[in-house]
């Protein structure tokens, strides 16, 4: 059937001198040039405009600056839930000595993302050496086992 119908057609319909002369815009009907150019009068009023705003942003240009909030993971002091979550985290990394984000994420239950934060404040305080890829990170701490009796000692003074 769809060979008979393309038979069918008028012959002119297809001829290559029909096109090849022609300039874009002319002779095929919705033809706007370069295939995937988006002329003006196709453009949906949904789509945003690609003009740069005259002024920059409302927010925090008043004063030049733009303050971040920063959380804040301390081991002393505190009942935070963040403190309790990064002294698990360190105690189990000490008892393994194979520290990793992976590993952090699996035994805590926690996601990536917070996972690589408590290792990044490890590395920030001395006790983890840096990323190396998909190998374990390198326990770097000169005495991990004093380490550990110091964190006994916090959470013994935190149920007094």
């Amino acid at each position: 059937k769809l060979t008979d119908h393309l038979r069918a057609q008028s012959p002119t319909a297809y001829e290559k001198e029909n096109f090849s002369t022609a300039e874009p815009g002319e002779g095929i009907p919705g033809d706007s040039g370069p295939m995937g150019l988006i002329t003006p009068e196709e453009r949906s009023p949904e789509m945003p405009s690609m003009e740069m705003p005259k002024r920059p942003a409302a927010f925090g240009a008043s004063s030049g600056q733009v303050e971040f909030g920063s959380i804040d993971l301390k081991t002393d002091g505190g009942d935070s839930d963040d403190e309790e979550l990064y002294n698990k985290a360190l105690r189990m990394v000490l008892e393994s000595k194979k520290p990793s984000v992976s590993m952090i994420q699996r035994r805590l239950k926690v996601g990536f993302a917070r996972a690589g934060r408590l290792m990044d404040l490890m590395e920030e305080r001395g006790i983890v050496g840096p990323y190396l890829g998909s190998k374990p990170r390198e326990l770097v701490f000169d005495d991990p086992d004093g380490l550990l009796r110091r964190l006994d000692e916090i959470e013994r003074e935190k149920t007094r």
